[in-house]
């Protein structure tokens, strides 16, 4: 998807991202992509990111799932759109 400039928020709960929220201005009345993260432990185990047309409807989603071994290493990354 082509990059719009726009305003960018980003929500935590302790010191985890849980949110990242592109809006076309300061005024966030119309996203562009948000992206929320899924945890275990401090692992990142999930992205959901959620891209939005000028309708504010959205038109297509990536997940992405993360795969670690014993040690916290990043194992493999599956992607999938719809």
């Amino acid at each position: 998807m082509e990059y719009r400039a726009g305003y960018e928020e980003v929500t935590y709960s302790g010191n985890k991202t849980t949110n990242v929220t592109i809006w076309t201005d300061n005024t966030k009345v119309q996203k562009i992509r948000e992206q929320i993260f899924s945890y275990t432990g401090n692992n990142i185990t999930q992205i959901v990111t959620s891209y939005y047309d000028g309708a504010g409807t959205v038109f297509k989603t990536m997940t992405e799932t993360i795969a670690y071994d014993a040690q916290g290493k990043t194992t493999s990354i599956t992607r999938s759109i719809t």
